[in-house]
């Protein structure tokens, strides 16, 4: 609307011969671009939450089918999904991280979503064996895929929450504990 408001005004302004509004048009393309920016909420490639709370009712999902594979990223740490088991690596020599067993795959939509582990190893970074961690996910194409474990800086519960429900509550990325890093399918 203030766009339009704009171009009125400055093209009542122009002659017959010369609107300003033609003249002006790369200027005035430049301004509008930037009012849309500055007006428009800015555009992230992080998903927004509008998976429903979980429950105790709910059916839960394990097919992790899209997700499968060997994926690692440039610092050669990684991921591997091989059916209901997730395993985190800390380097190429796929040193266990922390590894559990997928007991719900929740979608945010078609390309981005969470894996609730059952934690089964704890691994180097100490994870609570028994407890339930999520992991988020962004599929970027069939060989990329942005992912991220649950961490908050301060969080008591970064090892793990005793119950499925708590912890699918707690990790999310409104709660600000995900920060994605580029991984590639090998």
């Amino acid at each position: 609307m203030v766009c339009i408001s704009l171009f009125s005004y400055l093209a009542d302004k122009g002659t017959e011969k010369e609107p300003i509004v033609s003249k002006h048009f790369p200027a005035l393309l430049a301004a509008g671009t930037l009012a849309l920016c500055l007006v428009v909420p800015s555009c992230s490639f992080t998903p927004s939450e509008t998976t429903s709370a979980p429950s105790a009712t709910e059916t839960l999902n394990t097919d992790t089918s899209k997700l499968a594979g060997y994926w690692k990223s440039s610092y050669n740490d990684g991921f591997e999904i091989n059916g209901a088991t997730f395993a985190q690596y800390d380097d190429a020599a796929k040193g266990i991280s922390f590894a559990g067993t997928v007991v719900n795959v929740r979608n945010i939509n078609a390309a981005s979503g969470y894996l609730t582990i059952l934690v089964t190893n704890s691994g180097t970074w100490g994870k609570t064996v028994g407890s339930f961690y999520v992991i988020a996910w962004q599929i970027v194409s069939d060989s990329k895929m942005k992912e991220s474990t649950a961490f908050k800086t301060g969080s008591t519960s970064n090892s793990g929450i005793s119950t499925r429900i708590a912890a699918e509550n707690e990790f999310t990325i409104d709660n600000g504990y995900f920060w994605f890093a580029d991984y590639l399918k090998q």
